[in-house]
């Protein structure tokens, strides 16, 4: 018997209960999320690192040893995993809500039970965690339970990396060096520059500007496509921030407009469409055809950006 395959990126193991996601990468989710809701886990651990820049100060200019950068990471950490942490705690509160009414007195319906019993959690790392830690068949058996064990991974992965950088601050990715040298080949080392430089060197000599590579690299990105998780973590990573869930209320409202579908059905957008939205201004390929008189936002859209009709004489 050929069972389907699991919708985490990466991870190719069947799923036999049809879930979207496996068993073993629900375990795994588990674990991270146990992480976070430990008492002196992952979520502590971030709080110190933002008290420690609290005591330091923010303003100056940084020294060669300042471990400002580190509490600047940790503060872009705590943002990125509260989102997806809230994000997945309304999906799945939402998800299959009995609309009630509860029976007065007690019986034995599954439905009354949730509504009686229902509590969401504190608005804290740790709370909403072991709430989702709590409901991981849930999450597994999600449509889009592959995206969420995706999404709240790396959420996780990117808080324990801003740990681990604790002895500097976060270097900025910039793009491949691209200098052609003297015997015609193309650098193309990977480059890094500190928070704030405007310029860095390559080891092969050339200087880019930072400003000026890293909104080529936004230009080039324009027309890749991605799922709602893969595209926020770029543009966040290139100063436009924006959550998952937001992408995917874009989608939801008309906004936004699928590309396609990836190796596990997820849709994909194109980032240059996503990134039209955060600067407010139209995505494009909105062609129709559109209602003539509705209340669809898609619609609207394609009708004001109709030419008027000319007018009599």
């Amino acid at each position: 018997m050929t069972y389907p395959l699991c919708e985490v990126p990466g991870c190719s193991r069947p799923s036999p209960d049809g879930a979207a996601a496996c068993v073993s990468c629900g375990a795994e989710l588990h674990q991270h999320l146990a992480e976070v809701a430990d008492a002196d886990g992952l979520a502590a651990e971030l709080d110190t690192a933002l008290a420690r820049q609290a005591r330091l100060g923010g303003g100056g200019r940084r020294g060669a040893e300042t471990p400002l950068g580190y509490g600047e990471a940790a503060a872009e950490a705590i943002a990125v995993l509260r989102s997806a942490l809230a994000g997945w705690v309304r999906v799945l509160d939402r998800h299959g809500q009995p609309v009630g009414p509860a029976c007065p007195s007690r019986c034995g319906h599954g439905s009354c039970a949730w509504i009686t019993t229902r509590i969401l959690p504190k608005n804290t790392l740790p709370a909403m965690a072991a709430w989702l830690a709590d409901r991981i068949p849930d999450l597994r058996r999600h449509p889009a339970g592959g995206e969420a064990v995706d999404e709240l991974g790396a959420a996780i992965r990117h808080a324990r990396n801003a740990i681990d950088r604790g002895r500097g601050a976060e270097l900025v990715y910039c793009g491949p060096c691209s200098h052609r040298g003297d015997d015609g080949r193309t650098c193309m080392t990977d480059l890094y520059a500190r928070p704030g430089a405007r310029l860095v060197q390559c080891r092969c000599g050339a200087i880019t500007d930072v400003r000026a590579r890293r909104a080529w690299l936004l230009r080039e990105a324009e027309g890749v496509l991605g799922t709602a998780a893969e595209i926020a973590r770029a543009l966040t990573r290139l100063d436009r921030p924006v959550t998952p869930e937001r992408v995917r209320q874009w989608a939801q409202r008309g906004l936004l407009l699928s590309r396609g579908r990836g190796d596990h059905h997820h849709p994909l957008y194109r980032v240059g469409d996503v990134l039209a939205l955060l600067e407010g201004l139209e995505a494009v390929d909105l062609a129709g055809p559109a209602c003539a008189r509705c209340r669809h936002q898609t619609c609207r859209r394609i009708r004001a950006a109709r030419p008027s009709p000319p007018r009599a004489a």
